[in-house]
This record gives C-alpha cells, structure tokens and sequence, in this order.
C-alpha cells in the first residue's frame, strides 16, 4: 500500500485554543480536508460570482447611457440623479 501524503503543522501560541479544540476531533486529517475543499470551492466560485456582478453592472449602465471611460465609468452627475435609491445602495454596497 503506497504511504499517503504527510504534513506537519505548528502552531504559534495565539493558535493554542485552535489546536486544543482540534485534538477533539476524531479525525483530524479528514476535518482539515474538509474545511481546505470547501474553502476551494468557495474560492472558485467567488470568482465567477464577481465577474457575473460586473458583468451585469456594466449591462445596466450602459442600459442607462452613462459614459464608460478607460477602463472604469465615469458617471454624469445628472444621470446619476435618475437612479433609484435602491439601484444607488446596490452599486455603492458592492463598490
């Protein structure tokens, strides 16, 4: 049977809660896997979900004939004006 992989982790003193909490598993290996996949997955798709955002933000500027300059937008003040609050809350809370 071929050896599985091994890595040895140290923790700082900061970290003492975290090991002791660990030793309580009954798997450790298999509960860091766990969380580093999930970690992964998330990781994958937080790029992909950030890309739509743009995407879609892009569309509905451009959908509101505000000026795209460069590689950002500059909004004209009085266009600006003609958005709904709720459409001012969406791109102020994700820029």
């Amino acid at each position: 049977m071929p050896k599985s992989p091994k890595i040895s982790i140290s923790f700082r003193e900061e970290y003492l809660p975290v090991y002791e909490w660990l030793k309580g598993k009954e798997n450790i290996s298999s509960y860091i896997c766990q969380l580093v996949m999930t970690d992964m997955k998330i990781g994958a798709h937080s790029d992909d979900f950030e890309a739509k955002v743009e995407t879609i933000l892009l569309k509905l500027l451009k959908n509101r004939n505000l000026i795209e300059k460069g590689d950002g937008i500059e909004v004209e003040r009085d266009k600006l004006e003609s958005l709904s609050s709720e459409e001012e809350d969406l791109i102020n809370s994700l820029f």
